[in-house]
């Protein structure tokens, strides 16, 4: 399994684009934070699962805590570290 794996964005979704067009095939994508509108751009933009959690410039209301993910066996904790 290949995953993608970006954060602090902050609305640029340029740079979201070049990331994505320079990953090459990814089966999903964690979003560390900041922002979370971010991540969802990215779901829509390539249409793969993204897994997020929230930033310290996000909502605190956002209701994204840290996330723990199982992939392929292996146990991840996707933060954003603030």
């Amino acid at each position: 399994m290949r995953i993608g794996i970006v954060s602090d964005t902050h609305g640029d979704q340029r740079a979201i684009k070049q990331v994505v067009a320079q990953a090459g095939p990814v089966d999903l994508w964690l979003h560390a934070g900041d922002h979370v509108r971010d991540a969802r751009f990215l779901g829509e933009l390539t249409g793969l699962p993204v897994h997020m959690a929230a930033g310290n410039c996000d909502p605190r209301d956002a209701g994204l805590p840290d996330q723990f993910l199982t992939c392929e066996g292996h146990r991840l904790m996707l933060t954003h570290g603030h």
